[in-house]
């Protein structure tokens, strides 16, 4: 695995369930954190990527994977974030964290957005670069 993003894999600690992946683009090998997300997922994202089509590849796409044995969420969104919006895992007292995966141009993300429209969770903001 190519690791240009170590510090991403650090953010998904065990009070991490799920994340929400921002991007400028359809989801390919080419967007940042793509090899170290695919490696998590052991290799789906990377499936879904060569099986889905162009117009497929623009509505938000979900993945789902154990981590550290708890279940886990992915969302990847190649337009902007549009609520409302569906957690799939409900918050416990240990895990309540998601991690915001800004692969954007758009460096005005906020994570008091997601936390007025999602109460109930944490919210960090992760900007992941080429």
């Amino acid at each position: 695995m190519a690791n240009n993003n170590p510090l991403l894999l650090d953010r998904l600690s065990p009070s991490v369930l799920g994340a929400l992946w921002i991007g400028d683009k359809t989801l390919d090998a080419s967007v940042p954190g793509f090899s170290e997300l695919n490696y998590i997922f052991d290799g789906l994202i990377s499936q879904t990527v060569h099986l889905y089509s162009e117009d497929q590849k623009k509505v938000p796409l979900s993945f789902f994977t154990k981590n550290f044995g708890e279940n886990f969420f992915l969302y990847y969104f190649s337009v902007s974030v549009q609520f409302p919006l569906t957690i799939p895992i409900a918050p416990s007292e240990s895990r309540n964290t998601i991690l915001i995966i800004n692969s954007s141009s758009d460096q005005n993300i906020q994570t008091e957005t997601f936390e007025k429209n999602l109460p109930g969770f944490q919210f960090k903001l992760f900007e992941i670069t080429e």
